[in-house]
């Protein structure tokens, strides 16, 4: 039995709608994504974006809502969630060439998880955090290297909401009834 369908992949890839949706059918809780509320407050409460310095305690705060979270559900439930610290692994290592990324072993829970990762064929939709010069298609490719290198289950989804919704409901059903 799965604890958590993870939905990862680069920025603007429809991934927190298909969390929001996928626990809706399902009827189970869903985890939102725990670095875009910790590099929002980072703005807003310091005025600056995320440092190297910040990675360990996104980790431990991902790891942590994680684990509480899970705490409170029924055994024959699961989680869906908005990332997990593989994506913070990708980004680590892609923003912050010299941060030491096996730091971050001890956060990255990846038992009883099943992975959807959203590929980046849909617009990009600007807002305040994300990073617009970002190469939506290489951290796609470091993501799916990441889950291949760890081998990880996981889908790949792509095309219109719709379709990335129904590739991802035939792929949990598929791993989890």
């Amino acid at each position: 039995m799965i604890n958590a369908v993870v939905f990862i992949g680069p920025e603007s890839t429809l991934k927190s709608t298909l969390v929001k949706q996928t626990a809706s059918y399902f009827a189970v809780p869903y985890l939102p994504e725990v670095a875009r509320n910790y590099a929002k407050a980072v703005l807003k409460h310091k005025n600056r974006y995320l440092i190297s310095s910040d990675i360990l305690k996104l980790a431990r705060l991902e790891q942590h809502q994680y684990n509480r979270l899970k705490q409170t559900i029924k055994k024959e439930l699961f989680i869906v969630q908005d990332t997990d610290n593989i994506s913070t692994l990708v980004y680590a290592s892609y923003y912050y060439k010299s941060f030491n990324t096996q730091l971050l072993k001890p956060y990255i829970d990846t038992k009883h998880k099943i992975y959807i990762l959203s590929y980046p064929d849909v617009n990009l939709v600007e807002d305040d955090i994300r990073d617009l010069s970002a190469n939506r298609l290489a951290l796609f490719h470091r993501f799916k290297k990441e889950l291949d290198l760890r081998q990880l289950p996981y889908k790949v989804i792509m095309g219109s909401l719709e379709n990335r919704f129904t590739q991802a409901i035939g792929f949990i059903k598929l791993n989890n009834l």
